[in-house]
């Protein structure tokens, strides 16, 4: 379905409009500051020595000089790499972009923005209005995430490490041309970084950089994506994935709104009222300084600060491991036990719908009130249920419907009340009556089928990671089921930290409940990092160093 939102051409593509079918590549770098060594008179032997160094510590280790980070942001922007919303990206997700060459999309995280020396106003308007973010999500993941256990936050991968990663860089290529997009990116960073320090001789020698990509993939500092059978929406646990995204507008009226999955563009891109017509980052400044009350006249330097904001969201990117056989062997074990009146495969099948939500090729188990030994007149046949449909050239199948809610279904005889889909959405369910806490998803698998280390590369968008992102995770998911009388331990049976014995996930019957019992973690968190994504015009003040100061703030470029 559509995700894009009303036209908003300085938020960054990644954020509004999204890349079909494109590989991604996520490259989580630091940035180190050691401009007083770049001196020129400092000798052409000396300057080369530290070009080596500076293109060891990239390949290996992810560190980039502030300098040539900037530089690399300047023409980004210049060329359209890093570039907003399409023009008629009618359904994003089905959109690829047309050009050769790899796209790339900037993430920041706080002491990235501390590392770009980004101005003390800036980071207190953060730390006031966004905690979460300012904190980082290694700080916060045991108490508002749910990552306890095997998933706290202290057994994270390194690259997700309390102020590990200054800058995340998401860079996509299309298909087929991918390994070769990607060493080009790298070629591009590589030459940036050896050309930033002028050396006087005409003929310098100047390390060369290798040219398979995948020697840079050694390091735990670089993610990349899968796709499984081909198919860019299939994750390891058999399940389709992207379907259910929401669509933002602007302006949202709630009362003449009656469309559950649309929501104001506040919602997603900072500066624009959200839901309940609050915008705290119309003028930010005024409510850091005035204790909430935004001042009745707001000073050129205020207004300033929130249009750094504008446009901007904030990203989620959450690390998961899928334990595909221990998901799997439950199951069939499930099967075995519960399926007295159905062929083992199809109880499987069955049991796997109703964790999700959803049957493997997308259809809502909402739909269809069904038990082992019935079937509504109209339900299709199992088999056709059990298969994964095809995607067609879009990238989508015709049961790939979001056009559904749960007010014929509110004893969960469809979709189960702790289903993972209706954890996540419960549309119309009275769960949620006044604050719907929508995230725009952009996951995608990653690692080799039939590999140990598989898992999701989820990346959520919102403008409030603690009321829309760490609600969904802490709260939702990790808690007992919403209004469900007949289980009071379970948590979200897909992706719940179910590290104490005896958790349960009840199906409900009209003759009483399926209940799945002594739930293992199916997925362990190897990390979360949370990351700012500045508009274009943001980022193009980031790269010329004007958000250092509000004097140089409230400048224009070349006044």
């Amino acid at each position: 379905m559509r995700s894009v939102l009303t036209p908003a051409p300085q938020a960054q593509r990644l954020v509004t409009a999204g890349y079909a079918k494109h590989h991604r590549r996520i490259y989580m770098l630091r940035l180190e500051d050691d401009s007083l060594r770049e001196v020129s008179a400092v000798r052409d032997e000396d300057k080369i020595k530290l070009i080596a160094r500076r293109t060891a510590g990239w390949r290996h280790h992810g560190v980039l000089p502030l300098k040539v980070f900037r530089t690399l942001i300047t023409d980004w922007l210049t060329a359209g790499i890093v570039a907003g919303q399409v023009e008629q990206a009618a359904d994003a997700e089905s959109t690829t972009p047309t050009s050769d060459s790899f796209k790339v999309d900037i993430g920041l995280t706080f002491c990235g923005l501390e590392a770009l020396r980004v101005h003390d106003q800036l980071l207190d308007i953060l730390r006031l209005l966004a905690p979460a973010f300012s904190q980082g999500a290694f700080q916060r993941a045991a108490a508002n995430l749910g990552d306890t256990g095997p998933s706290d936050s202290n057994h994270w991968q390194s690259a997700y490490r309390d102020r590990a990663t200054d800058v995340a860089l998401f860079v996509h290529a299309a298909d087929g041309a991918q390994e070769q997009q990607f060493a080009s990116f790298e070629r591009t960073v590589t030459a940036v970084l050896t050309s930033s320090i002028a050396l006087q001789t005409s003929a310098p020698v100047v390390p060369t950089p290798p040219t398979p990509s995948t020697t840079l993939l050694m390091g735990r500092w670089i993610e990349q994506s899968a796709l499984l059978d081909g198919n860019w929406r299939k994750v390891h646990f058999g399940y389709t994935d992207g379907i259910s995204n929401p669509k933002f507008v602007e302006p949202y009226n709630k009362k003449q709104c009656t469309d559950i999955h649309t929501q104001a563009q506040g919602e997603l891109l900072l500066g624009y009222d959200r839901n309940d017509g609050s915008n705290a980052w119309r003028i930010p400044a005024a409510r850091a300084q005035h204790s909430g009350q935004i001042a009745p006249h707001p000073t050129p330097e205020r207004a300033a600060y929130g249009a750094f904001f504008k446009n901007g969201s904030f990203g989620a990117l959450r690390k998961i491991q899928q334990d595909v056989h221990a998901f799997d062997t439950y199951l069939q074990k499930q099967g075995e036990f519960w399926g007295y009146n159905w062929e083992h495969g199809d109880a499987v099948a069955w049991l796997k719908a109703k964790i999700l939500g959803r049957w493997p090729d997308g259809t809502p188990v909402s739909l269809y009130d069904d038990a082992p030994g019935r079937s509504r007149p109209d339900a299709p046949t199992m088999q056709a249920r059990r298969a994964v449909a095809p995607p067609n050239a879009a990238g989508t199948t015709q049961k790939l419907t979001n056009d559904f809610v749960y007010k014929n279904d509110r004893q969960g005889l469809g979709c189960p009340i702790g289903a993972h889909v209706r954890r996540m959405n419960p549309r119309d369910d009275p769960v949620v009556p006044f604050l719907r806490r929508p995230l725009l998803r952009r996951g995608v698998p990653y690692g080799a089928a039939g590999t140990e280390d598989v898992g999701l590369l989820g990346l959520f968008f919102c403008t409030s990671l603690e009321e829309q992102f760490e609600h969904l995770l802490g709260k939702w998911a990790n808690d007992a089921p919403m209004g469900m009388p007949q289980s009071d331990s379970g948590k979200d049976p897909l992706i719940g930290q179910h590290e104490v014995l005896g958790a349960t996930f009840d199906i409900p019957l009209p003759t009483g409940a399926v209940r799945l019992k002594n739930l293992p973690a199916f997925v362990k968190t190897m990390g979360t990092c949370y990351v700012f994504f500045p508009s274009l015009e943001a980022l193009s003040t980031l790269a010329g160093g004007r958000a250092g100061s509000y004097t140089r703030l409230v400048e224009r470029p070349g006044s």
